[in-house]
Order: structure tokens, then C-alpha cells, then sequence
């Protein structure tokens, strides 16, 4: 169950010696928001410092997250750092859409995942030059597919929101150089490749399948608890179902309704996933907002039915 008025606040995450901070303030200043960071940052160092750490110029970063397009003073501004030598030096600067890498992926700040899959790319392409050099036998061959490169591929996958057609053309790819290798014709329907053995199958991993099972795991292992996991998942979606507007929770529409009008995201896509193939249906989670008045219509409802475009909605 959604619960209205759920609070999330999120001030930093840490992993070992890699820190995450999060700023933000009540206005639309941008000037003051950056104004408010560089002091934080002092805050921060010194804390670090009371505790034997200290921070270095050249291993962080920052970004700004949010911002109006007639906003652009922060182009000109600069955060700095003091050094352990006593320099004062400045700290790199990175753009929505610049990828930064945590725990091994590679994730934007715009939401997209186009670096992850290029880099997804890279592997597969440097994995089939050295499966086309390969003595070993057919079967070794097969062996290092499952334990190497597939492993790596599907590690990022539950942090990803890449879709059903790149991922089938990552595998394409793949399979095009390795099943020759492992003693399979390489033109084996795509169909089969994913069935069990028992079924006359290769028992491939189906790469959308992985990415998407394993975030809807995720998340009902940690629904109605006080993980993180599902607090963040139940601010996406309010937030999603405010900017859809309407009036019961998203997860009871059909995604293909409202997608023109949201942005895609990572709760967006497995919506996808649960509802064009796979029929998956989630009960007991549901915000619904009353009308106000007998004969009150969502205007959202109104607007997609008399199929007004989202750009005139946007203006």
C-alpha cells in the first residue's frame, strides 16, 4: 500500500570510501543552490578529517541535477577544493548526461542508459575477437560464454532500464560469433535459444527477461519493509503518478496509455515488461485520489481521449 505524506529524505550515500551527497533547497535559485554546496563541501571535509579521512581534488566531482533551461549561470561557476599541500584547486564538473561509473555501472543523471549499453557493446565486441582466435574445444568454449561474458553482461542489468531491442541486438551480436564456437549453428531460432534443454532448447539467457525479473524480485522482497529500496520505489511512484495525473495508481493502467506523456524510467519499463507479454499483475498497492464532487472527470483522462499531444500539454 502506498501511504500519502511517506517523507523520504535522502542527505548521502556511502560505500567504503566513495561518497554520494545530495543538496537541495526550497527555491528555484540555481545561483543559491550552488552558493549553499561549496560550504557543505567544507563541512563535509572537515568531518572527515575529524576522523582520520581527508578529500582530494582530482577523485571528486559534481553535478547539477535539476535546472531550468533559463538558468545557465552555473556554466560559469567553479567549486573548489583545498588540497592536503595547500592548494586550492577545482573540482571536475559533470553534465546530465555524462556517465559516471558506481560499482561497476555506468549510470547518467538524465535517467538514460545509453552509456551503459555502449559500454555493454565494447565488451561483447572484444569478447567475439577472442572467441574467433579460440583452439579450445566446443564445449570449453561454451562453458567460458555462460561464466564469463554472460556474467558480465548481466551484472548491471537490475540497475538498468535498457529495452527489449537493444538488448536483443546485444545478443544477436554475441551469439552471431560464440554459437558457431560452441558447436551450434549460428542461425538457430532466436525463438529457441532462450527454452530449457528439455524442451529441445539452448537455455540461453534472455537478457530483457534477467534485467526485468530481477528488479521486480528485488522489489517485492523488500515491499512493506523500511528498506530503502522500496521507500525510493514508492516515492517513483507517486512522483509518476503525479505527473501522469490520474486519479488511481499507474500500476492499473495499461503503460502503452500514458507513455507519450511521461519520460522513461526505470518503475516505467517494468511496468512495460509486466504488461505487454508477461500479464503480471501486483495487488494491494494502490493510491487512489477521490473526486471532489459527483460528476468531477480527470482532466489527464479528458486530455488523452481527445488525443491532444504532449507537446501542447507541455506548453
Amino acid at each position: 500500500m502506498i501511504e500519502r505524506l511517506d517523507l523520504l529524505i535522502l542527505t548521502l550515500m556511502s560505500f567504503v570510501d566513495d561518497t554520494e551527497m545530495f543538496l537541495m533547497i526550497e527555491n528555484d535559485d540555481v545561483q543559491d543552490l550552488l552558493n549553499l554546496a561549496h560550504p557543505t563541501l567544507q563541512n563535509w571535509k572537515s568531518v572527515l578529517q575529524a576522523t582520520g579521512g581527508d578529500m582530494r581534488s582530482q577523485k571528486c566531482a559534481w553535478i547539477l541535477i535539476q535546472y531550468s533551461q533559463r538558468q545557465r549561470t552555473y556554466d560559469s561557476f567553479n567549486m573548489s577544493l583545498k588540497d592536503e599541500d595547500g592548494v586550492t584547486r577545482i573540482i571536475k564538473k559533470y553534465e546530465k548526461e555524462a556517465p559516471r561509473e558506481y560499482l561497476g555501472v555506468l549510470q547518467q543523471a538524465n535517467g538514460e542508459d545509453t552509456a551503459q549499453l555502449e559500454a555493454l557493446q565494447e565488451k561483447v565486441d572484444k569478447w567475439n575477437k577472442m572467441m574467433e582466435k579460440s583452439k579450445l574445444y566446443s564445449t570449453y568454449n561454451c562453458s567460458a560464454v555462460f561464466t564469463r561474458i554472460q556474467k558480465s553482461i548481466q551484472y548491471p542489468l537490475p540497475a538498468t532500464a535498457i529495452s527489449e531491442t537493444d538488448l536483443q541486438k546485444l545478443s544477436d551480436t554475441l551469439y552471431a560469433k560464440c554459437l558457431p564456437k560452441c558447436g551450434i549453428n549460428r542461425k538457430f531460432p532466436i525463438a529457441h535459444r532462450d527454452l530449457p534443454f528439455q524442451y529441445q532448447g539452448l537455455a540461453l539467457p534472455n537478457l530483457y527477461f534477467q534485467q526485468e525479473s530481477t528488479k521486480l524480485i528485488e522489489v517485492l522482497s523488500s515491499n512493506n519493509t523500511n528498506h530503502i529500496l522500496w521507500k525510493q520505489y514508492k516515492l517513483g511512484l507517486e512522483i509518476l503518478q503525479l505527473n501522469t495525473g490520474v486519479m488511481s495508481c499507474v500500476l492499473n493502467y495499461d503503460p502503452s496509455t500514458y507513455s507519450t506523456y511521461i519520460d522513461s524510467t526505470w518503475i516505467t519499463a517494468q511496468r512495460k515488461f509486466m504488461s505487454d507479454k508477461n500479464r503480471i499483475t501486483i495487488r494491494g498497492w494502490d493510491l487512489n485520489i477521490g473526486k471532489q464532487r459527483q460528476n468531477d472527470e480527470c482532466l489527464m483522462t479528458v486530455f488523452i481521449k481527445k488525443d491532444i499531444r504532449r507537446t501542447t500539454l507541455e506548453y
